[in-house]
């Protein structure tokens, strides 16, 4: 695995104002975010990308990973046929549901 670079973890952090881009509830999110979340997998094709990348904290990471089938059609993970836009359809506590490859 390798590790998320540290413009990436920057821009991610500035981006967020350090603020968990998730805040997922059930998660009991922590709201200062800690974490590199890459939406698309870098086993799938995901790139150190700024699109592909969400600054969370460790709560709402382990959920995301966690929940898959919850995740997928937020956003908060892409499948590997499809490229990352950011914000995510799920972001900061509201669900804004998209037309599913957009």
């Amino acid at each position: 695995m390798s590790k998320t670079p540290r413009w990436l973890r920057e821009a991610a952090w500035e981006r967020a104002d350090a603020v968990c881009e998730a805040m997922i509830p059930q998660a009991v999110c922590q709201w200062h975010g800690t974490d590199v979340h890459h939406r698309k997998k870098r086993s799938a094709g995901g790139e150190h990308a700024l699109e592909n990348a969400l600054w969370v904290c460790r709560n709402c990471h382990n959920y995301i990973e966690a929940h898959p089938a919850w995740s997928f059609p937020r956003g908060l993970l892409v499948h590997s046929y499809h490229e990352p836009v950011h914000p995510p359809a799920y972001y900061r506590g509201v669900y804004t549901p998209r037309e599913e490859g957009t």
